[in-house]
């Protein structure tokens, strides 16, 4: 029986149509949800450098500018829930550093070519809407230049008479799942809908629409951008408050920037590393167990290895077993230093364990300052791995282990650029509140020459349970360093 539709019934479904459209959008694409800035020409930055600058300016709307096609749902909702423009400011720098590919602390190479990519949608796409607000600007901005544009018309792509059809294609774009076809490429589409204008276009539901599998490649790639999925935002968190793991090679590795600041402080390239004691082989030795780590770090200047500086180093960790049993599960934390005058190098670090033939490798442009810095560690207990070089000294870190109310604990202080004057030196343990208890020093080394360490066995007061800072005071109007530590009885 053939079915008719009554006058009536118009209105209704074009309602349900207009409104399957709309959710068809939002889904398709969070942006079309969101507020639209009406903004000038001039407002369209053409350059990469500009475009950065103005657009990482608007800290309070930053959303509503190119980034937001890369944030996550996850980050979508971190951001509702800022209260400041402060902590806006660490949010933005917490989306760009967790999506930086080596950790480099000069530069960021996926921020340098995002803004590349939404400075070229801006001087390519001069339609309505403009630049990367566009649908071809902002698959620009997602997935680069492709590697073929053509032009088809309905005529060979229906068999009758219509718009015309810009046609990107990209070839296999690495793990992006959504470009893994049969051919090997995968083809976006957009209509002319006036002149100059160009939409996406849907083959199920027209122009305008974001289909399916372009859909999943914006999702793929954005979850993609994230290097470091463990980086956890908090507010409040200093620059540099991440630890960031060596992706190259077969030894697990950590730089710990967040215990560190910056690499390049004092006139020299101070790199801390950090590795598991669970990652190492130990081999019994004399009533003992003995691993070893070779450490190579060569600095030159960015772009030249004629000057370059390399300083290489055997670490020898001995434990007895009781010691290894204790801090087991623990890690092993030292840096590895070249001194350099003030400028731009470039610094490689490798870490080698000889035994099961591992290792790690890292790269990152690092500017050296002359300004002098402090870092401090706080661990359970020290070890020479050196026995002709007493400042070769790392810091066993029991992961987890609270300090004893009572007992010891010991800090190492690398002091990058300084000399300390151990008569002015006082640790105390700041409370929730504000209190502060002082510690009593039983051992103060100073083993090394001008990047430290400075070693300090400290015996914590009897306190209650609880989660505390370790404020250290360096006296001579030094700047007071501190850490988290939790006290347990």
């Amino acid at each position: 029986m053939k079915r008719t539709t009554n006058r009536r019934d118009f209105p209704r479904l074009l309602c349900l149509v207009a409104a399957t459209f709309v959710l068809v959008s939002f889904v398709s694409f969070p942006s079309i949800g969101q507020p639209v800035q009406d903004w000038k020409d001039d407002e369209y930055p053409t350059t990469a450098g500009a475009a950065l600058r103005f657009y990482e300016g608007w800290t309070d709307n930053w959303t509503h500018g190119p980034a937001e096609m890369f944030l996550t749902i996850e980050e979508r909702e971190i951001w509702e829930g800022l209260e400041d423009t402060q902590q806006r400011k660490e949010f933005i720098k917490w989306f760009w550093d967790r999506r930086d590919p080596d950790g480099r602390q000069v530069g960021n190479n996926f921020k340098e070519t995002f803004y590349e990519n939404v400075a070229e949608s801006n001087r390519k796409y001069r339609g309505i809407p403009k630049g990367w607000r566009s649908d071809r600007g902002r698959v620009h901005v997602m997935f680069g230049e492709s590697g073929y544009v053509s032009r088809r018309g309905s005529q060979s792509l229906f068999g009758r008479s219509g718009g015309e059809f810009e046609v990107w294609t990209y070839y296999n774009l690495g793990s992006n799942l959504a470009f893994r076809g049969v051919t090997g490429e995968f083809l976006v589409y957009f209509i002319e809908t006036s002149i100059g204008r160009f939409e996406i276009y849907d083959f199920q539901w027209g122009p305008g629409v974001w289909d399916r599998n372009l859909r999943w490649a914006f999702d793929y790639t954005i979850d993609d951008s994230i290097v470091d999925p463990i980086m956890e935002f908090e507010t409040g968190e200093s620059s540099g408050a991440y630890v960031r793991e060596i992706i190259d090679g077969t030894l697990s590795i950590q730089i710990p920037l967040e215990t560190w600041g910056e690499v390049g402080r004092g006139s020299m390239v101070s790199v801390p590393v950090q590795v598991r004691l669970s990652d190492l082989l130990f081999q019994p030795d004399d009533g003992q167990f003995v691993a070893a780590l070779e450490t190579s770090l060569t600095v030159g200047r960015s772009g030249s290895t004629d000057d370059s500086v390399q300083v290489s180093e055997m670490w020898e960790i001995r434990l007895g077993e009781e010691e290894l049993l204790a801090v087991g599960n623990g890690s092993l934390f030292f840096p590895v230093t070249v001194a350099a005058e003030p400028g731009t190098y470039q610094a490689k670090l490798k870490v080698s364990h000889p035994l099961p033939a591992t290792e790690a490798e890292w790269d990152q442009l690092v500017e050296v300052t002359a300004d002098p810095a402090i870092a401090i560690v706080v661990g359970h207990a020290s070890l020479p791995l050196d026995l002709s070089n007493d400042s070769a000294v790392g810091v066993l870190i029991a992961d987890g282990v609270p300090f004893d109310s009572g007992g010891l604990l010991v800090i190492g202080a690398w002091m990058n650029g300084l000399k300390p004057n151990i008569e002015a030196l006082a640790v105390q343990l700041e409370t929730v509140d504000g209190g502060t208890l002082a510690l009593s020093l039983e051992e103060v080394h100073w083993l090394g020459d001008i990047d430290g360490p400075l070693l300090v066995n400290a015996r914590i007061p009897e306190v209650d349970t609880g989660d505390y800072r370790l404020r250290v005071d360096f006296g001579d109007g030094f700047e007071v360093t501190s850490a988290p530590v939790k006290v347990a009885h």
